[in-house]
């Protein structure tokens, strides 16, 4: 099973998640519209970056919708945030702050790797960094293709992966039973189970 490392695209909604999650997949991948709540689910993509290897990047709702689902969308954002190996908080940097310190707190309390991205939308203000939250931030204007490149390059700068060993049955508690079912022969028909395989389970 390829290990990959899990990349969250967090922050309010409209911020610029989805223009960032097209951006780093080079695809329309998520809908990018200024109607709140466009992004209903969880958007999923697998890709490759040079030097960090296999990736699962997650786009998700805004953490601040106010609709009759949010709340259910905000409870899947954080569930989402607890599976993510760095959290990329994207922030517009005219809209109130406040907000964003949930996705930091929680970021701080799950330990994850945060980077804040200020995305610079065009006409708008360039952000100042905020130097009371330690974490590394980066301005760019989102929808432009060649904020690609900066942007990885700033991720690969910030983000230092720690090795966590994985556990080939992290489930299995000590002095469980595991039966490891194996094809008879070549001749066995994939994804099937020949009768004496079938007694184990039965």
């Amino acid at each position: 099973m390829i290990q990959r490392t899990n990349i969250g695209i967090f922050g309010k909604v409209n911020a610029g998640k989805s223009t960032l999650m097209n951006l780093l997949t080079q695809q329309v991948t998520s809908i990018v519209d200024p109607t709140f709540g466009t992004t209903t689910d969880i958007k999923i993509s697998l890709m490759e970056i040079h030097t960090l290897g296999p990736l699962k990047l997650f786009d998700t709702a805004g953490i601040n919708e106010k609709s009759s689902l949010g709340i259910k969308k905000r409870n899947k954002t954080i569930d989402c945030l607890k599976k993510c190996d760095l959290v990329l908080l994207v922030i517009d940097p005219n809209i109130d702050f406040d907000e964003n310190f949930e996705i930091i707190n929680l970021s701080q309390k799950y330990d994850k790797s945060l980077i804040l991205i200020f995305n610079n939308f065009e006409g708008k203000k360039n952000p100042k960094s905020l130097k009371e939250i330690p974490y590394p931030q980066i301005s760019l204007d989102l929808a432009k293709s060649d904020a690609k490149d900066e942007l990885i390059n700033f991720i690969l700068k910030a983000y230092k992966p720690t090795k966590k060993k994985k556990e080939l049955f992290p489930h299995l508690k000590k002095d469980d039973v595991v039966f490891l079912n194996i094809p008879m022969d070549e001749e066995t028909p994939e994804k099937r189970l020949l009768r004496p395989q079938s007694f184990v389970q039965e």
